[in-house]
């Protein structure tokens, strides 16, 4: 009622009269500073003009050949126009005790008491207005709480559905990480000590190979037949050896490793690390994927109705994790709870019921009196009518003079007596007088006007807030006051009665439209702002990521490289058994380089030419080349002899004699083709 009649504004007129006895030391303390202010504006006034005259003389008199000068540096700081600030001219201030005979007016006669009394008779409209309440107020509050249990409900079935996913999710981690605590036990105890078997084996091979390498680029070549010095070719040859015999023996159990952990980390990827970016392509991930099933924790709403609800994977929580979505937005997405259907909920009925019609007469009700408007009037029209702090903010500024004191005596006057070639010696006596007066100006008249218009700016702000409504004068305050207080009476006396019994038939559809804004905030809140999915996410992510990181890739990373170091085995196989080969090949000496190759060797590794081994024929005689008793007997010799006497003349009966068999066999030439018919 005071809302739509305006009659707050009986509480206003009351906080303003309650106020003034607060308000009236302040009005006396800027009293005070205005009386002392305009006294030390005066002064300040004539000392700032008897300085310019005193000024000006000296520059006219005493300046010398630089009268030009002169005149300039006084245009320049508009010294002629010191004392023209309108700060200094205090004559449109009122007059402050004015002010505070008005306010101790007020305060002898009371007013204070009017607007106390109207409250008391507008509460008697407040009363009857609580008495027809009573009439509405069971009915809505019934059910307002019908509504309470059914909104208890919601929350229940939300809560129980919430903590019901809660709780599968978190037994399906715990069986996942039972998973893993088996995989871990079963192949991640001897884990360690295969690897380390492995490694070491790897590591003896390279070590080997690289003590191969070293000899055999570094060592010296075989020049004889037998067992070889330290770091020589011959050592490479045999430390190539021992590792082809150990990559022969590792070859196989480095391969049945790398195999096995293949496909325990193939399985663990597949369930653990794949679905996190592959889950609608893993076939194994559907099948592992934690199943929430509703229908457990919901029940039905009659015994023939059974709710069937599609399985809720932890997958699809997790693509609405992905988008920042809340729990709400997952229950609607798989049809298990739709927030929005809280706007259906109705907690009061459209119509309100019936309650008895209000027919008290109230045309005869006055707030105030006739007397007491004409003493509102009195206030009004008081002393303290024109009061507002705009007449004094506007006539006191702190700007009291176009030019600085302390400048115009520490530069421009002690330029002028300083300075020979501005004014001549008296100009410069009289330059420092001026110069002392000025700064005796700023210290004594100065400075304490200038205090007292801040300190006298902050007071009249403070009784604005104390006595003033709506930034209006004092007289404005009070005439929208007592219009609105008059407004409020007449609405009251006409439309009264009217106002309380619609008051009752609106108050049910004001209560809807509360409730229905209500719900559209738990709405929002639910479906943006509650239960979000990104700390259940985070810690999914965190787990899956602690699990991959911890157990998988390890795993994969070792069957990875062994298998690589398992396939790089087979081609050192056959560069190491060529590198054996180039090793063991001889160089013989010079003297020996005749000899020829050694018999029987390799030759790769000798680097001899292949010639098939061909059997002595003992007993022909025409084989030079024989061995055997037989030939010799038959006077091999001779015809040798004779066959050479026939071709190139005489020859010595005994021939060269010849080498004796060395200790390696020598594997010769290949024997020329005889020339005789019957070979």
């Amino acid at each position: 009622m005071a809302d739509a009649s305006d009659g707050n504004a009986l509480i206003e007129l009351e906080r303003i009269l309650d106020n003034i006895p607060d308000a009236l030391p302040k009005m006396k303390q800027l009293d005070y500073l205005e009386k002392e202010l305009r006294f030390y504006t005066s002064q300040l006034r004539d000392s700032i003009r008897g300085l310019k005259r005193d000024m000006t003389y000296t520059i006219t008199h005493f300046c010398g050949n630089t009268k030009k000068r002169c005149h300039e540096t006084m245009i320049e700081h508009s010294v002629l126009y010191i004392d023209t600030s309108t700060c200094l001219h205090l004559d449109e201030v009122p007059n402050t005790t004015v002010y505070v005979e008005a306010m101790e007016m007020i305060i002898k006669k009371r007013y204070n008491l009017i607007p106390k009394r109207a409250l008391v008779r507008f509460n008697t409209i407040r009363d009857k207005i609580e008495e027809q309440m009573k009439h509405v107020g069971p009915p809505l509050k019934r059910n307002i709480a019908t509504g309470h249990a059914t909104f208890d409900d919601h929350a229940l079935s939300i809560r129980n559905m919430i903590d019901a996913m809660i709780s599968d999710i978190h037994l399906n981690t715990l069986r996942s990480a039972k998973t893993f605590d088996d995989v871990y036990e079963k192949f991640g105890a001897d884990r360690r000590t295969i690897n380390i078997i492995c490694l070491t084996l790897i590591f003896i091979i390279i070590v080997i190979l690289l003590t191969a390498l070293v000899c055999g680029v570094g060592g010296y070549s075989r020049t004889h037949p037998g067992p070889s010095g330290f770091c020589s070719k011959g050592m490479a040859a045999s430390c190539l050896l021992i590792a082809i015999i150990l990559m022969f023996c590792v070859f196989s159990f480095i391969a049945m490793v790398g195999l096995f952990y293949f496909m325990i980390g193939l399985v663990t990827y597949e369930g653990a690390c794949a679905p996190t970016t592959q889950a609608e392509k893993n076939e194994l991930f559907r099948q592992l994927d934690a199943v929430i099933d509703m229908n457990r924790y919901l029940k039905p709403e009659t015994e023939g109705d059974r709710f069937v609800m599609p399985p809720l994977h932890m997958s699809e929580a997790v693509r609405s994790c992905h988008a920042n979505e809340s729990i709400f937005q997952l229950l609607r997405a798989n049809n298990i709870y739709d927030v929005n259907d809280l706007a259906n909920v109705k907690l009061l009925p459209d119509e309100a019921e019936s309650v008895p019609i209000f027919t008290e007469d109230l045309s005869n009700l006055d707030i105030l009196t006739k007397e007491e408007k004409i003493q509102i009037n009195e206030v009004r029209n008081s002393n303290l009518s024109s009061y507002h702090s705009l007449l004094y903010d506007s006539n006191m500024c702190l700007r009291l003079l176009n030019i600085d004191l302390e400048f115009l005596a520490n530069d421009v006057l002690h330029e002028w007596a300083t300075n020979k070639a501005v004014l001549k010696e008296d100009g410069r006596a009289f330059s420092y007088l001026h110069k002392y007066s000025a700064l005796a100006y700023h210290k004594s008249f100065f400075l304490p006007v200038q205090r007292g218009m801040k300190k006298a700016l902050k007071v009249v702000k403070e009784i604005d807030s104390l006595i003033l409504y709506l930034n209006h004068d004092f007289s404005n305050s009070i005439q929208v006051l007592l219009e609105a207080i008059i407004n409020a009476e007449n609405f009251i006396k006409k439309r009264g009665a009217e106002y309380i019994n619609n008051l009752g038939q609106n108050l049910t559809s004001a209560i809807n439209e509360q409730v229905e804004e209500y719900l559209e905030m738990v709405i929002t809140e639910a479906n943006y702002k509650v239960g979000l999915c990104q700390p259940l996410a985070y810690i999914y992510y965190e787990g899956v990521y602690f699990v991959c990181s911890r157990l998988v890739d390890p795993i994969n990373g070792f069957w990875l490289g062994i298998l690589l170091c398992a396939l790089l085995l087979l081609p050192a196989l056959f560069v190491c058994h060529r590198l054996m080969c180039l090793y063991l090949k001889i160089y013989p000496a010079a003297t020996a380089a005749a000899v020829g190759p050694i018999a029987g060797g390799c030759p790769i590794c000798t680097g001899a030419p292949y010639v098939p081994h061909v059997p002595p024929r003992c007993g022909l005689e025409h084989d030079p080349d024989c061995q055997c008793a037989p030939c010799k007997v038959k006077g091999k010799g001779r015809k040798k002899s004779k066959r050479g006497r026939s071709r190139g003349g005489d020859a010595p009966e005994d021939a060269a004699p010849r080498q004796p068999v060395a200790e390696m066999t020598v594997v010769s030439e290949a024997p020329a083709p005889s020339k005789h018919k019957r070979d």
